[in-house]
């Protein structure tokens, strides 16, 4: 994760900045996330294990302990079944060959065990362990519902990210099942049928998942949805006809130098949208900087850190960072002090040289205007002299022109 990440992930980790954020880009500024709403989760979802998990521990032992009275149950009608008519068989001879029985009959139960236990943990297994380290998840109490909000940044362009979107967002709905199953068997519920096939219960239902990208680069190439990376042709008259199955999934995506509106948002991410906004012409950034100064300087360390850091000012992000904890306020101000500084500079050096070409091209025009004037009266002299004749020369001929400027003192 590079510094622009970090930093930004370092910001949207407050909850007041996260909640400003998406009320931002998804709602249009519309404040429907509040702070409190929020609850900051792992980064870490790991979903898939390959050693026993306790839900796997718990279900393996009520299937065995169901599999134990299966046995049993089917062993006393047998029982009732000989005493009818058909002959006992023997004790064993020897203990021996009890307890190979014994042990045959334990390998009988495992194997029946392992061919009921639920295919999905069987493939659960053979995938190993799988997880993710996202950027953020916040979890937001919605009323009597919850949604979860899965952030992540992007400095470069990732050209399968509807994939990895789409990843993120199945593995999490797969944890909030495992974790419904797992609650289940906790409280000692006993799943049968089609609810012990999925672990889950008619009734359960997931939180809804919203995964946003925001991107940090110049200008995004890439797919924005998974339909847009599949090969496929649009001419052919199979794929109209097939279209509707297809899978979609567009990612929300969120360009930071190219947002719209950032007057959307209420926190310091206004301040710093508008200006990643004008990033490629400085002196449109220097004079939004000069205009907002006072609302910058209210800014704390690690908000005016993540603007530098976006913005490419990295001379002065390593001075924030040498700065010391009793010195940050001075030497935020100081920072951006110099930002305007820099603007000025900028602006008297483009004034100057500016002033210098314009005073070019009034000698230049002043010249031309000197050199028409001389010639106007050379023409004057000549048809006055009856020299008509040159007339024609003197235009192309600059020697016989600087001759007759001398000759007639001009």
């Amino acid at each position: 994760m590079g510094k622009a990440d970090m930093a930004v992930n370092q910001l949207l980790e407050r909850k007041e900045i996260f909640a400003d954020f998406i009320n931002g880009t998804l709602f249009c500024g519309k404040q429907v996330l509040k702070e409190n709403d929020l609850t900051l989760l792992s980064a870490r979802s790991g979903i898939i294990k390959t050693q026993d998990t306790e839900v796997q521990r718990h279900t393996k032992e009520r299937e065995h302990m169901k599999e134990l009275e299966h046995t049993k149950e089917q062993g006393h009608t047998k029982e009732q079944e000989y005493t009818q008519g058909l002959e006992h068989k023997k004790e064993q001879k020897d203990t021996g060959e009890q307890g190979h029985t014994k042990k045959q009959k334990g390998t009988e139960e495992q194997n029946l065990i392992e061919k009921q236990e639920p295919k999905n943990k069987q493939e659960y297994k053979k995938l190993g362990v799988l997880e993710r380290y996202g950027d953020i998840r916040m979890e937001a109490k919605r009323g009597t519902y919850s949604v979860i909000f899965a952030h992540e940044t992007q400095k470069n362009v990732h050209y399968a990210m509807p994939v990895r979107s789409l990843l993120y967002e199945a593995m999490e709905y797969t944890r909030q099942v495992q974790e419904l199953e797992k609650q289940h068997i906790e409280k000692g519920e006993c799943l049968r049928g089609d609810e012990f096939l999925s672990g889950l219960v008619k009734g359960d239902r997931l939180k809804p998942v919203v995964s946003v990208v925001l991107y940090l680069g110049d200008d995004w190439d890439g797919c924005r949805s998974l339909y847009e990376m599949l090969e496929i042709d649009e001419s052919d008259e199979s794929t109209k006809q097939l279209r509707p199955y297809l899978p979609q999934h567009r990612m929300h995506l969120i360009e930071a130098g190219s947002l719209e509106h950032p007057e959307f948002f209420q926190s310091c991410l206004q301040h710093i949208f508008a200006m990643l906004k004008c990033r490629q012409d400085k002196d449109e950034l220097y004079g939004y900087i000069r205009r907002n100064r006072a609302a910058l300087e209210r800014m704390d360390h690690v908000e005016i850190m993540a603007a530098f850091i976006l913005l490419g000012e990295q001379k002065r992000v390593e001075e924030l960072f040498r700065a010391k904890p009793e010195s940050e306020e001075s030497s935020m101000c100081k920072a951006i002090d110099d930002l305007i500084h820099d603007g000025e500079m900028r602006g008297e050096a483009r004034g100057e040289a500016r002033g210098i070409e314009l005073g070019r091209k009034a000698g230049r025009e002043e010249g031309r205007q000197q050199g028409e004037s001389r010639l106007l009266s050379l023409i004057s002299k000549l048809i006055e002299d009856g020299r008509q004749n040159l007339l024609s020369s003197i235009t192309v001929d600059e020697n016989l022109r600087e001759e007759l400027y001398l000759s007639y003192r001009i």
